[in-house]
């Protein structure tokens, strides 16, 4: 599900129910360890986003500029932000 507070989502495993105009995907990996990974999907299977983390407690952002609706296929660890344009 996403929930969406102040023009930022939060993006858990399932799909978000409408499209986002995406500016920036931030991944928080609290908790994370190495090799964990957060890969975001298209409705239709493409890849938007794909991260690996490399560090504990790892922190990644893409900027995407893209309506998407978007699907959480792997989150091993933290929690992914969708930063409304």
């Amino acid at each position: 599900m996403a929930t969406r507070a102040n023009k930022i989502w939060t993006l858990a495993i399932t799909e978000s129910t409408e499209e986002i105009l995406v500016d920036t995907v931030r991944w928080v990996a609290v908790g994370a360890t190495i090799g964990d990974e957060c890969i975001l999907k298209d409705p239709d299977g493409n890849i938007v986003f794909h991260s690996v983390a490399t560090a504990a407690n790892f922190v990644d952002s893409f900027h995407l500029n893209r309506t998407v609706k978007l699907v959480a296929d792997t989150l091993d660890a933290g929690t992914v932000y969708l930063y409304e344009a």
